[in-house]
């Protein structure tokens, strides 16, 4: 109908080709070769001489016969065929074409696949010369940003059952290269996989024709889905064309017609004529453009004829005439005419409906707009959307003033299956949990503090060094805020640096003071039992200070060692993101609300390092070692019992307690410190048992002991249970501490009283009389 249309405008028009009338002679190519070939030697050997060809519709087609056509010096012009192979003037001397090359499929494809920000594209690629053109093109500018590229082709003969699991390589954005019958096939295929929007899409060349997924008359394909389930596929689908489909309010052409007459025009010749004219496409507006550039041609040259006297002449020469050369001299061998029309299809510069049409030097539609159509189900119709254009040199694609991204994809863009990398860190309800759990433990230390505190000049408490019970305290309470640090969400890089580094300090120092303490007095009660009385009957007094300067060494070593680290290792003291083995990877909605579904790589923040590695060695190393000595002096005090205090049996289990948290962090830190959730609970856990049982068995006893004995008056009572002593050689002295003997048993009891400790070893016991 194009044709046609273009036809009844030029023949109407008394300024085009006055005195003349063009025809034109319609004749089926069947999209084959062979047939197309036979069809143009047929219009040759008519005795009507043809001054031009247009056509043909397809690639296949078209070829053959610009490779022929230059031999009867007549020009060809095609409306529809795009192929790269027909870039080529010595091959195809005189053929022009009102579209672009299939190239520019790629450049539109380009630019909607990273205007989407798509990383990650299969093409899927019927192998045929023009088709791997544009795959190579295509693939070629989308490598250039980073895109993983991936081609899947095969060959025509073997069908789509050449391409090896198309749809098996987790790839969710596809650019299909083919013939619409193998795209009918591959629709069924990504149908029973699912893939079809939102999930996934894929990008195709609009100038397939019409409703091209349905059932072809009397076809014989044998497809394994039905044409709603392929509609489903296309749906969402985007198209890509080389020219530009008429608008109804497009600016009036140099024809004199807009959109809106054109169309007019096209269906009073269409409706009616269906049958005669064949099934309706969306091409008519080019090969409307098509007849007018080579009316325009034709008449430029009957104007040369006319105006230039030399011209005219030498065409009457060549024709072995002897009068004026006019339209209708033309045969096939007036080479001199047929060379001038050629050259001024070469100089178009025509504003049609299609746009402005110029030819590049292989008579390829120069200056074209790539323009974006998506296909859409609206009801139960699917139907075809102009949604933008892709401009400029940078090829970049641009919505129409009616669309956006919303429009487009209103459930989200399809995600390209490239995971996106996400930080992930400890789950608040873990963080809110031990964040409960370091503030209850920090007011149970202050209420210890407070009892310390306030009774410590009692008999019981003096006997238990209330000075080192502070350090101890002070100790869980650093241990009670490092389990704060542990949980924190940490999703930047400085916050994680921080927390990392403050954590190691604060597990080192809670835990030397803590210990540190427990070791102190364990080691006092092992000297106590175990060294013999000297020549006046008395034992060398061991008072806190030397206990308090010991736990200062060990602090003192873990301040040594951080500095050391961070002199020697100070490129590794920021954290790093390491992949989250607890939880690789997960579906999620994109928290830019852009793409659909998408697919995270979860990531966490570590501080990691061969030189953190070697420091928490050394540190937990020379920690185990001081661990393991104070495990042996509590397994040679554990038969200890004396009648009246019981601390330094709480000493010995809190000793234990200490050996196992410090043995199961250190296995947790070197083992699954990169499963973020699991780390975080598991130690704070650990930290949050130890501290706390190590601070209930230190101080509770007292509580209740001094709840049950106020004034301390059962502390040396012979009727308190007996107990054994390993040490079966001695006689062993009580050994009190200056700081551990009250100035009097109670403000109400003054002068000289006997305390007596009764020790058993074995069958044999002594009495030790302290005057106090």
């Amino acid at each position: 109908p194009g044709i046609l249309v273009a036809l009844d405008e030029i023949n109407s028009n008394p300024y085009v080709l006055p005195g003349y009338t063009l025809h034109y002679t319609l004749n089926d190519n069947e999209c084959d070769r062979y047939v197309s070939l036979r069809a143009l030697f047929n219009q040759l050997r008519d005795d009507r001489t043809k001054i031009a060809a247009v056509g043909s519709g397809c690639t296949l087609a078209t070829e053959p016969a610009a490779e022929a056509s230059h031999f009867w010096n007549i020009s060809q012009i095609s409306c529809h065929a795009s192929s790269p192979t027909l870039r080529n003037r010595d091959g195809f001397r005189r053929y022009f074409q009102t579209i672009g090359s299939e190239e520019g499929r790629a450049f539109a494809d380009f630019g909607v696949i990273t205007f989407y920000g798509w990383k990650k594209v299969t093409i899927l690629q019927l192998d045929i010369d023009s088709f791997e053109r544009v795959t190579i093109e295509l693939s070629t500018l989308l490598r250039s940003q980073g895109v993983l590229v991936s081609i899947m082709t095969f060959e025509e003969s073997d069908g789509i059952a050449g391409l090896q699991d198309p749809f098996g390589n987790d790839t969710t954005i596809y650019a299909y290269i083919m013939y619409e019958n193998f795209a009918r096939q591959l629709l069924c295929m990504a149908y029973e996989k699912n893939l079809m929007y939102p999930r996934s899409t894929f990008l195709h060349p609009a100038w397939w024709v019409g409703e091209w997924w349905k059932d072809p008359p009397n076809s014989t394909e044998n497809l394994t889905c039905s044409e709603e389930q392929r509609a489903q596929v296309v749906d969402r689908s985007i198209g890509v064309l080389l020219f530009e489909y008429i608008e109804d309010d497009a600016d009036v052409a140099e024809t004199g017609i807009n959109g809106t007459t054109y169309r007019m025009k096209f269906n009073e010749y269409y409706m009616g004529n269906e049958e005669t004219l064949g099934t309706e496409n969306d091409f008519g507006q080019d090969c409307y453009d098509a007849i007018w550039i080579l009316a325009l041609a034709l008449n430029k040259t009957m104007n040369d004829l006319i105006d230039n006297p030399e011209f005219n002449a030498n065409a009457s020469a060549e024709a072995s005439i002897n009068r004026t050369f006019g339209l209708e001299d033309i045969t096939y061998k007036t080479e001199f005419v047929l060379e001038r029309i050629f050259d001024h299809l070469t100089e178009t510069n025509f504003l049609g409906i299609t746009g402005n049409i110029s030819f590049d030097e292989d008579g390829i539609r120069d200056g074209i707009r790539l323009f974006v159509y998506q296909n859409r189900i609206s009801g139960t119709t699917l139907s075809r959307l102009k949604i933008g254009d892709v401009v400029g040199d940078q090829l970049n694609f641009v919505y129409i003033d009616t669309e956006n991204n919303s429009t487009v994809w209103p459930e989200g863009v399809p995600n390209d299956g490239i995971p996106m990398n996400r930080i992930t860190t400890v789950h608040l309800s873990i963080s809110i949990i031990f964040g409960l759990l370091s503030a209850g433990g920090l007011i149970f230390c202050f209420v210890c503090f407070l009892f310390n505190l306030i009774f410590r000049n009692t008999i019981l408490i003096r006997l238990t060094s209330p000075n080192l019970n502070y350090i101890i305290l002070a100790g869980a309470a650093l241990l009670y805020v490092d389990i704060c640090f542990i949980t924190l969400p940490k999703e930047n890089e400085t916050f994680a640096t921080v927390c990392c580094h403050v954590s190691v300090l604060l597990t080192s120092v809670g835990y030397s003071l803590c210990f540190g303490t427990i070791m102190a007095k364990m080691t006092r009660i092992f000297y106590i039992f175990n060294n013999p009385l000297n020549q006046n009957r008395s034992l060398m007094i061991v008072k806190d200070l030397p206990l308090f300067m010991f736990v200062c060494c060990l602090v003192g070593i873990d301040v040594l060692l951080l500095v050391a680290y961070t002199a020697v290792d100070s490129n590794n003291l920021s954290a790093s993101m390491e992949l989250n083995t607890e939880n690789p990877s997960d579906f999620g909605q994109d928290p830019n609300g852009i793409y659909f579904n998408v697919v995270f790589d979860n990531y966490i923040y570590t501080c990691t390092s061969v030189g953190r590695s070697v420091l928490l060695g050394v540190l937990y190393g020379y920690k185990a070692v001081l661990q393991v000595l104070t495990v042996v002096l509590a397994l040679k005090t554990r038969k200890v019992k004396i009648k009246g205090l019981d601390d330094y049996k709480y000493i010995v289990m809190a000793t234990y307690v200490s050996t196992f948290v410090l043995l199961v962090v250190t296995v947790f830190t070197f083992t699954i410190e990169d499963q973020v959730n699991l780390y975080a609970a598991l130690t704070s856990f650990s930290f949050f048992l130890g501290s706390t049982v190590i601070v209930m068995l230190i101080f509770v006893p007292k509580m209740i002991t001094l709840y049950r004995d106020p004034e301390g008056e059962l502390v040396f009572s012979k009727t308190r249970p007996e107990g054994t002593m390993h040490d079966t050689q001695s006689h062993m002295q009580r050994h009190i501490s200056s700081s551990e003997v009250p100035p009097s048993m109670s403000e109400g009891r003054r002068g000289s009283k006997n305390a007596q400790l009764k020790l058993e070893k074995g069958n044999s016991s002594f009495e030790l009389t302290q005057q106090i």
